[in-house]
């Protein structure tokens, strides 16, 4: 089956696709950047990829006490 994480990741991977296929683009010098859902997306296409010169995944816990 599909999962939404799965999904995400493979949107990222063909943006990578498309962006270093634009010779106007710097592809060479590509980062990723994601926070919380788009963390965990930086994380796994940054692992599947192997295009990004840097990746920044951000992912909060926050313990809520009431």
């Amino acid at each position: 089956g599909k999962t939404a994480l799965g999904l995400r990741v493979w949107d990222t991977m063909r943006t990578i696709d498309y962006i270093r296929s634009r010779p106007e683009l710097m592809a060479q010098g590509l980062g990723c950047l994601g926070l919380s859902g788009g963390g965990m997306s930086t994380l796994w296409a940054s692992a599947l990829a192997c295009v990004f010169t840097g990746g920044l995944s951000v992912m909060l816990w926050r313990e809520s006490r009431r």
